[in-house]
């Protein structure tokens, strides 16, 4: 044989050898999704994770838990470190302000899942937001939105948040419960698991629960965009295919809860992401799981809303001319698979 016949059938091999590779071994994409610090809210994107969806879809996804306020999680997706995000639909809104595009690609809480509660020992005199007057409240941190929530609550119920009560910071899950077991404060805003602990324990009751479509509706006028799945709009224009990939397996998860009880889901829950332990975390699931969406479809109504109601405290968001249409896709959750 010939050396130029040798080579020209090598060639021709390796041509034919090419187009043999099997589809499958393509790499499949790779998004980090990151979030401030875990709450049961998130918990469609574990879930989503130990299920198999994710792997199913065909995207490697890899959660980032930055251990402190949601702010951390959206400095990560902006600066680049994240690709996507777990937080506040308002985190759109303060972006947009600042000449940066944020966008919303599925709903994952459509209530606040936030509550208020009073001392038990206070029981015979707070029993509603209009008895509130002199008491001192705790509330996780100042500037965010659950402080907003509070002061509009208070208006509301016919109270001054500056002159009728004194409200303090204090911090997270842990130290929220023992300023109120020490009595530092006498009524405080939180989220789970501390409220369904605290409530458990017999040391506070519950005033107004945010974690329930009925009350929410009462003091919001409607569904409310909590959390969703956010991203800088150049990664979602620079990878619609893997997007779809991602929103598909958080579709799945939120429709995978809706269809199971608590103690299904908790069992499909790794023990890292039980807070509180099992027992605990049941009961958590039972009064938080209505805030979870069938369909994660965001709607003009909800954007409007919270739009709102952050421009009544925030002078920037009240004067700015945003743009809601730009801050959040429905393409993604539209495009999902119907039947899983």
């Amino acid at each position: 044989m010939s050396r130029r016949i040798f080579f020209a059938m090598t060639a021709m091999c390796a041509v034919i050898a090419s187009y043999a590779l099997p589809a499958s071994a393509a790499e499949p994409p790779r998004l980090t999704v990151g979030f401030g610090n875990f709450i049961v809210g998130y918990l469609p994107l574990p879930l989503a994770e130990s299920l198999g969806f994710f792997r199913e879809e065909g995207v490697v996804v890899e959660i980032q838990n930055f251990n402190g306020p949601g702010s951390k999680a959206l400095q990560s997706v902006i600066g680049g470190t994240s690709d996507f995000g777990f937080g506040g639909y308002d985190h759109t809104l303060h972006m947009q302000v600042q000449g940066k595009d944020l966008e919303c690609v599925a709903l994952i809480n459509r209530l606040p899942g936030l509550a208020i509660v009073a001392r038990k020992d206070l029981s015979d005199r707070i029993r509603s937001l209009r008895d509130v007057k002199g008491a001192t409240i705790g509330i996780p941190g100042p500037g965010t939105l659950t402080e907003f929530m509070l002061r509009q609550f208070i208006s509301d119920a016919g109270l001054s948040s500056t002159d009728d009560v004194s409200i303090v910071s204090v911090g997270g899950q842990e130290s929220a419960i023992a300023a109120l077991k020490t009595r530092r404060v006498d009524v405080e805003v939180g989220y789970d698991p501390s409220i369904t602990l605290l409530h458990r324990e017999g040391l506070a009751d519950v005033i107004l629960d945010l974690r329930t479509v009925e009350q929410t509706h009462a003091a919001l006028g409607g569904d409310y965009p909590w959390t969703c799945l956010y991203a800088r709009r150049a990664t979602v224009e620079q990878n619609p295919e893997a997007t779809q990939k991602l929103v598909n397996g958080i579709v799945r998860a939120l429709r995978w809860i809706d269809a199971h009880s608590p103690k299904e889901i908790t069992d499909q829950t790794r023990p890292e992401y039980q807070i509180g332990g099992r027992d605990l975390f049941i009961d958590v699931l039972t009064a938080s799981k209505p805030m979870f969406p069938t369909d994660a479809h965001l709607t003009e109504d909800m954007m409007a809303r919270s739009r709102k109601f952050v421009a009544t405290f925030v002078p920037q968001i009240r004067t700015f001319p945003i743009r809601l249409e730009d801050t959040y896709t429905n393409r993604f959750v539209d495009a999902a698979p119907a039947v899983q």
